[in-house]
């Protein structure tokens, strides 16, 4: 027997009420008449027991309906087990979505977070659908409805808790914006076939500062569907993150130079005090000198780390000093120049300072970005176009056969820049495009020309589409050629003079592009090469023909890396080979790669992304701001439910059996009993005479 108020039992405590009433003596109330006593000695009255229990029966009656009546408000119950409807209730659809971002590798948020995720699918009633997935930059789904639906209840945690316990946090950013609206539209589209229905999304997460969610802004939530947030992490702790200072555009440091780091503290951080370390990735061991780092809770600093050891290429810069080392690591590449090889067709000399070739080679200098050579081709030899070349430079006239050779570069994707220096080199311009009767001529000019008509929307030009790198006017052209544009197909003027003539054209050659410039940088012709327009024009001419590109050595997870030939592949940090897919390689993991893209291998380094440094605790009234529609009730967990099934069992049973009546009827006729019975034994007794 079990009981639904089983604390009204404490009132069966009573029942040493009529047990000490029945203990007390009480003075015999009867006089007799006696004669003198003034011959006899005084004594007192002598007991057998000092304390004795007379009318038992009495007693047990009194006794009897005590008890009956604490079992009463008790409220007794037989337990049994209840048939469980399957329909019993709304249907509740749930989309579960656990955190598997980065900050998730702090501590046991991730065995926190799982059991978080057990504890939804346990509380599940039978009829409820469920769908579990994990979220960082995306989502990806572990358990769908139309799995959940084909398991029997007995398999559903199992399953689901093994399938979280294989997944694990990832490197990844946290987007959990793109995951609430997965997670909306999932259960918006369950609408038809549950409409009536409650739709719930629970997250389990850290919540940390570093969450994005801007996506969220805006965004139109379907109705009826409520969010409930479940924050896993328990006491703040020390956290500081260690990440590059230059932006991801930018190369890392050379072998010379100190690489400047950010350092930043959590805003919950206790801690003020850091260090920097080289660590050998070999053995773990340090290497170099250290620096200590004052950073201040909820701040950021820039420092310089100390210099790289000597034949430690594969070092690594280390933060010491907080309680969470997820983010404690910096990979830093070495600067490598990307080479590019250039080539001039024609019959300058290298010396003359009156010739293109003179300040063309001057312009392109060995720089911590970039290294370009030059390469000649002369008109009467054997030409051969190696093929990491990208870009050429053609002025003069060449034989048709080397026009075939040049036109074949083009349209398997070169560039070439075709100078005419005089009105007969537009023969060489119509080998090239294969079209005959384009018409050339010296232009007429008083004194000289300028620059007008320029497409800054261009690639070319784009650089300086600011309005202090704008002005062309400055630079004078003494002599250009006039050219008749209608016979050219595919050509697009880039810029023209001030007389309308065109100065620089482009002309689409199968996958490649030929530029057209009407005139000359020499002297002779213009300003050009003296001006600071003329080396940044050839570097971006180089960048638009795909010749020189700016290669980045500094990646956060999650970049992804566009490769320039089919057989590029990536060396990871264990030296695992890894191939590219579909054109592309996305970087999962921090760490030094090597990559190998066609005759061109570099090497990268790849960090974790800064956001996920900041690990304070992230307020729930943001989201309530933008409009998500949060529950403000906590969730229960799964012992709560079992518990609250219990209790509501318990109540039903009782509510059936109602054994508590029996016990009130019995009371009543034990006291009923004990009335009658206390009257009888309280009559006087008849004495005789």
């Amino acid at each position: 027997m079990s009981f639904l108020a089983p604390l009204f039992l404490l009132g069966g405590l009573v029942i040493a009420l009529p047990i000490i009433f029945h203990l007390i003596r009480r003075t015999p109330v009867l006089q007799r008449r006696f004669s003198s006593l003034m011959f006899l000695n005084p004594s007192p009255p002598q007991l057998s027991r000092r304390s004795r229990l007379d009318k038992i029966l009495l007693l047990l009656l009194r006794c009897g309906v005590v008890a009956l009546l604490a079992l009463a408000f008790a409220r007794p119950f037989l337990q049994r087990k209840l048939p469980v409807s399957p329909s019993a209730g709304p249907v509740k659809v749930s989309v579960v979505l656990v955190d598997s971002s980065a900050s998730m590798r702090r501590g046991n948020l991730w065995a926190d977070a799982t059991a978080r995720a057990r504890d939804v699918a346990q509380r599940a009633a039978i009829s409820d659908k469920v769908q579990i997935a994990v979220f960082d930059r995306g989502v990806r789904k572990l358990v769908g409805f139309e799995e959940w639906s084909a398991w029997s209840p007995a398999e559903r945690v199992s399953a689901a808790t093994t399938r979280l316990s294989q997944t694990g946090p990832s490197w990844f950013g946290n987007d959990l914006g793109a995951g609430l609206i997965f997670a909306a539209e999932e259960l918006d589209i369950t609408r038809q076939e549950h409409p009536d229905a409650l739709r719930q999304i629970v997250v389990i997460s850290d919540l940390q500062e570093g969450s994005r969610f801007q996506s969220l802004q805006g965004y139109e939530w379907p109705r009826g569907i409520e969010v409930v947030f479940e924050r896993v992490g328990g006491a703040a702790r020390a956290n500081a993150g260690l990440h590059p200072a230059t932006e991801v555009e930018s190369s890392s440091a050379t072998k010379d130079e100190r690489a400047s780091v950010r350092v930043s503290n959590a805003s919950d951080s206790k801690r003020e005090q850091f260090r920097l370390t080289w660590i050998n990735a070999q053995n773990a061991a340090p290497v170099g000198n250290s620096i200590d780092v004052y950073v201040p809770a909820g701040k950021t600093r820039v420092v310089a780390a100390p210099k790289r050891p000597e034949g430690a290429a594969e070092a690594r810069l280390v933060l010491s000093g907080d309680d969470d080392p997820f983010d404690n690591t910096l990979h830093v590449g070495v600067a490598e120049p990307d080479r590019v090889r250039v080539l001039y067709a024609g019959t300058a000399a290298e010396d003359d300072p009156e010739d293109l070739l003179y300040f063309l080679k001057r312009a392109f200098q060995e720089t911590r970005l970039q290294s370009v050579t030059m390469g000649l081709l002369r008109p009467g030899a054997s030409w051969t176009i190696p093929p990491e070349v990208r870009f050429l430079v053609l002025s003069g006239e060449v034989a048709p056969a080397e026009a075939q050779i040049l036109r074949k570069f083009m349209e398997e994707g070169g560039t070439a820049l075709c100078v005419l220096k005089t009105a007969r080199s537009v023969a060489t311009l119509e080998r090239l495009v294969n079209v005959q009767g384009i018409g050339a001529a010296e232009a007429s000019l008083k004194d000289y020309a300028i620059l007008e008509q320029i497409d800054f929307a261009h690639p070319v030009f784009a650089p300086f589409a600011e309005p202090r790198f704008s002005d062309f006017t400055r630079i004078h052209f003494w002599k250009h050629r006039r050219l008749e544009t209608n016979a050219l197909p595919a050509t697009r003027v880039l810029a023209a003079f001030d007389n309308g003539a065109p100065a620089l054209m482009e002309t689409t050659m199968g996958k490649g592009t030929l530029l057209t410039l009407t005139c000359g940088w020499h002297p002779a012709d213009s300003q050009l090469a003296l001006s600071s327009k003329f080396v940044p024009l050839l570097y971006s001419m180089l960048e638009h023909g795909g010749a020189f590109k700016q290669r980045i050595s500094l990646y956060f997870v999650g970049a992804e890396i566009a490769a320039r030939s089919p057989s590029m592949s990536v060396q990871g940090p264990g030296g695992v080979r890894i191939d590219a897919q579909n054109g592309r390689w996305v970087s999962d993991a921090p760490g030094l790669y090597t990559i190998q893209d066609g005759a061109t291998s570099y090497r990268i380094a790849v960090n974790l992304d800064p956001a996920e440094s900041r690990t304070a605790p992230l307020e729930v009234e943001e989201f309530e701001k933008l409009g998500v529609p949060i529950r403000s009730a906590p969730v229960k967990t799964a012992a709560t439910i079992q518990k609250e099934h219990r209790v509501a069992q318990a109540i039903e049973l009782e509510g059936r059996q109602r054994l508590w009546r029996w016990f009130v009827v019995a009371a009543l006729v034990i006291l009923l009993i004990e009335t009658w019975f206390a009257a009888r034994l309280s009559r006087p007794t008849r004495v005789e005479a």
